[in-house]
């Protein structure tokens, strides 16, 4: 298998590498299947999530007008679901939580767990409000962070511009900020970290095909592995502020991690080129090397044949 792909053009190497890549890819970050499929569904209609039937609403409304004094404000109810939500559903992510690296679930799927992350806890806070009057509540978000907006108000830690949800709870697509970035790549040491290592393990190994050397591909992991450590150490920082930009950690476990995919793509063509020099007969010049040695036998009487010299002139 391995010399019959080696055989193969360069575009169905690709394509077939591609494809390689996207199963582990989904193998990696959803382990189930089953929740990715729901999740696409989701995602196209968000008020679904945040509609959901939620049987326990009552006794929840219950539980936060007892937080509520008689001359609360708007401000005031929207505190006390938000400080609700913090507390009866304990933050917990997603790959823990349903092993998939995301999944959206619906209002009812955070009550009865009582542990979610960001989004979860916006879809349920959303569905309070809405039971409560806010009939506008709705999920608003970029990629790191999930939040929610209610008439003008924003609860459960409003970020930056959204670039997923916007203000009408419309999901769509724009491009982050710098910031966000950073967060996601801060992220990094948040995620289980084996599960990083046989991702970034399987795109080494085929930009490293059809190449067979294993200390070649040592190589290349090691550097890897070091941007990786390097990358550890600055992301807690980041995540928690003590640090607000990149520092030296970052930039060279950057560029070890893309130096790494860079090596595996390019050994395999370097050390051809080192065997095939290495291989190479030196180059003579024939006619030159002919009339050299026909000029030696000609001055040397010792290496010329006997029924030469003896021949009358």
């Amino acid at each position: 298998m391995w010399n019959r792909l080696a055989k193969l053009s360069f575009k169905w190497r690709l394509a077939i590498k591609l494809s390689v890549f996207g199963l582990a890819t989904a193998a990696i970050l959803y382990p189930r299947p089953d929740l990715l499929w729901k999740q696409a569904g989701n995602l196209r209609d968000l008020d679904a999530l945040i509609d959901a039937p939620l049987t326990s609403l009552p006794e929840i409304n219950a539980a936060i007008d007892a937080r509520l004094t008689p001359d609360a404000t708007t401000l005031d109810e929207l505190a006390a679901v938000e400080r609700f939500v913090w507390d009866a559903i304990r933050y917990e992510y997603d790959w823990d939580n349903w092993s998939n690296v995301d999944y959206w679930p619906t209002a009812a799927e955070v009550w009865e767990r009582k542990r979610e992350d960001c989004d979860g806890q916006a879809v349920l806070a959303a569905c309070i409000l809405r039971s409560r009057g806010f009939d506008d509540a709705s999920l608003v978000g970029n990629i790191n962070h999930i939040w929610v907006r209610a008439d003008r108000y924003y609860i459960l830690g409003p970020d930056e511009a959204p670039t997923l949800v916007d203000d009408s709870g419309e999901f769509t697509l724009a491009l982050p900020s710098l910031r966000n970035v950073l967060v996601g790549v801060a992220f990094v040491g948040e995620f289980p970290v084996v599960r990083t290592l046989l991702l970034y393990v399987v795109a080494l190994a085929l930009c490293y095909h059809p190449f067979r050397r294993i200390a070649g591909f040592g190589i290349a992991a090691g550097l890897g592995a070091l941007g990786f450590l390097l990358l550890l150490s600055w992301a807690p920082h980041y995540l928690n502020g003590s640090i607000d930009n990149v520092t030296f950690s970052f930039v060279l476990g950057a560029e070890l991690i893309i130096a790494s995919f860079a090596l595996a793509l390019l050994m395999p063509r370097l050390v051809e080129r080192i065997r095939q020099e290495r291989h190479r007969a030196p180059e003579i010049d024939a006619p030159a090397a002919v009339q050299a040695a026909s000029a030696a036998i000609a001055s040397d009487p010792e290496l010329t044949p006997k029924s030469v010299r003896s021949m009358p002139v």
